[in-house]
């Protein structure tokens, strides 16, 4: 015959096993997110400054420029999959949170004195600012291999300046709506309300 203390025991110990997973996945993936963000704009300081070194060949500089470009939209890709990966691991703490305080009556929400459920429940927008402020670092490092010529503006072209006036207006929508997106985040946490409906 089992012996359901001994059962339950070795669930318990399974649980605070993958709880402590889960802190650890999320400590790692923010190191994750700001290595990315390191070497993504330490990628594009150094095209700059071949960008400045070869300035006087316009097409470096545009190739360049492309190439930064490229850099930062798969950082960011890195960064968004690292943020998903944190969120996931917050997920998973909630549901291993809740199943210890059904199943074993202890609840960690009083014992550290946060109600977890409510503190992570904005899924992605739970540090929001981190990354909000990584990605706007990330966008503008591109345009350090245009910084030479944008001193020098004569030397902009027509699509050139249509180009980087189109970008820096999507950059602008996406960061308003980003941020607008944290601060209704972070505006229902400090209420501690219920989570709104998504």
């Amino acid at each position: 015959m089992v012996d359901l203390s001994d059962t339950k025991d070795k669930v318990f110990q399974v649980i605070t096993s993958a709880h402590d997973d889960c802190r650890r996945q999320i400590a790692t993936g923010k190191v994750q997110r700001w290595d990315v963000v390191k070497w993504g704009v330490a990628v594009n300081a150094g095209l700059a400054t071949v960008a400045a070194t070869w300035g006087h060949e316009h097409n470096v500089t545009a190739v360049l420029f492309w190439l930064a470009f490229a850099v930062s939209i798969g950082s960011l890709l890195l960064v968004l999959h690292y943020n998903r990966r944190i969120t996931g691991a917050r997920e998973m703490a909630t549901i291993l949170t809740k199943r210890l305080k059904s199943s074993y009556a202890i609840d960690y929400d009083d014992i550290v004195n946060i109600n977890v459920a409510i503190a992570y429940s904005p899924g992605d927008y739970y540090d929001c600012l981190e990354p909000l402020i990584f990605s706007a670092i990330l966008v503008v490092s591109p345009f350090l291999a245009l910084l030479k010529d944008i001193v020098s503006a004569p030397t902009i072209t027509d699509s050139e300046a249509h180009a980087i006036c189109w970008f820096l207006a999507a950059l602008s929508a996406t960061v308003l709506s980003a941020m607008l997106g944290c601060l209704s985040s972070l505006a229902w946490i400090s209420t501690e309300g219920d989570p709104p409906n998504t």
